[in-house]
């Protein structure tokens, strides 16, 4: 046995009851609503983009306040002695690339190590602050840490 499938095709305008184009009321609607969500996407793109330009500098910022830190801690207690109180400052420079226009963020890292103690105490506390501009605002990111001299 065989089948058959009729498809019926059924024109749209004949069921409107018309067979002419648009008018020019659905038109400007239509425009309308166009130019609306077009205006809404790009101040959108306007608040993703900053969000996202924000969020890479604040990486960067934890990512050198780390490795600093790092630094320092792996030196251990007593590397620390012949710069305590005096803040060790460094310039590190992120050259970044968005929709292929460059630009260079400028990030500025403080380490100080100094005894909360006073001298002689077991105890150093130090201190990573990375400083850097966006936009108008200067941002600032501190990392804390102690350490231990171990007998």
């Amino acid at each position: 046995m065989l089948s058959r499938l009729f498809l019926r095709t059924t024109n749209v305008s004949t069921l409107l009851g018309r067979d002419r184009g648009f008018s020019l009321l659905e038109v400007v609607v239509a425009s309308l609503i166009f130019l609306t969500a077009l205006v809404l996407m790009t101040s959108l793109w306007t608040s993703y983009h900053s969000a996202l330009s924000q969020s890479r500098n604040r990486l960067v910022a934890n990512g050198l306040a780390r490795a600093v830190m790092e630094q320092r801690l792996a030196g251990g207690y007593g590397s620390l002695t012949p710069i305590l109180g005096v803040p060790q400052t460094q310039t590190f420079v992120s050259n970044n690339q968005v929709r292929g226009r460059r630009s260079a963020q400028t990030f500025e890292t403080t380490f100080q190590a100094t005894d909360p103690g006073g001298a002689g105490t077991a105890l150093r506390r130090l201190v990573v602050t990375v400083t850097w501009e966006e936009d108008t605002d200067k941002k600032e990111l501190v990392y804390e840490s102690c350490l231990f001299k171990t007998q």
